[in-house]
């Protein structure tokens, strides 16, 4: 057999071992046509490699074994965080890419911590409001803690929701801290930034500084539809 040229004994190929020529898988790609790159975001899954991230669980898993996702059950899907994380940086434009509000969604926080670190830029929030059809949105059990001040606006959970109203928000049980004399930027709040209307705020709290107009819970104009706070 060694001296047949149609005999593979190449052990990276698929058909190693086989009576043919030595057959090799795309670029990226394993054996069985599914992505073999570990920076993709699709990793063991058919098809070419894809480094986009477009989803929350997208860009968790880019960043490590940080969330569990569940469901759906009843409609809902639920992202609970594993471990504490850090936004910094580097990593905090692409999450900005894709932290968009989505309809029957549930984020626990698990009671873990998410520390917020990026320098000189200000944070513009952990979510983004947009326009939902119907459906709810939870935030629950989790902790920002703040080593960069919120942007003007914008608040540590929820960002500026001027001019969005179709949308409701829970949040239940969650915190925005600082040790380092942060605040909150102009017109923005602690828990939400400017123009929050529908939804609840249970149980949540925020130590940063106030600017002018802004809130510890709310920024400006915020609860004119159906907001309640408890």
């Amino acid at each position: 057999c060694e001296g047949n040229p149609i005999y593979c004994d190449d052990d990276t190929a698929c058909n190693t071992g086989s009576m043919n020529e030595c057959q090799y898988p795309s670029d990226g790609l394993d054996c069985e046509g599914n992505c073999d790159n570990s920076a993709a975001t699709n990793l063991g899954e058919p098809g070419s490699c894809d480094f986009e991230i477009n989803t929350i669980e997208e860009f968790f898993a880019n960043e490590g074994d940080y969330l569990n996702v569940s469901g759906p059950d009843d409609g809902i899907t639920t992202y609970k965080l594993k471990t504490d994380f850090t936004f910094n940086s580097g990593n905090v434009s692409l999450w900005y890419g894709c932290n968009d509000i989505l309809s029957n969604i549930i984020f626990n926080g698990n009671n873990k911590t998410i520390t917020i670190d990026l320098g000189t830029d200000d944070w513009e929030g952990l979510f983004k409001p947009t326009n939902i059809s119907d459906g709810l949105f939870k935030i629950q059990n989790l902790t920002l803690k703040f080593k960069s001040n919120i942007a003007s606006y914008c608040g540590g959970f929820i960002s500026d929701s001027n001019t969005i109203t179709g949308y409701e928000v829970n949040i239940w049980n969650c915190k925005s801290i600082t040790d380092n004399s942060n605040f909150i930027g102009t017109y923005g709040g602690g828990i939400v930034g400017r123009g929050f209307n529908e939804g609840t705020i249970q149980y949540c709290s925020n130590n940063l500084g106030i600017s002018y107009l802004g809130g510890g819970i709310c920024g400006s104009n915020a609860g004119q539809s159906d907001l309640t706070i408890k």
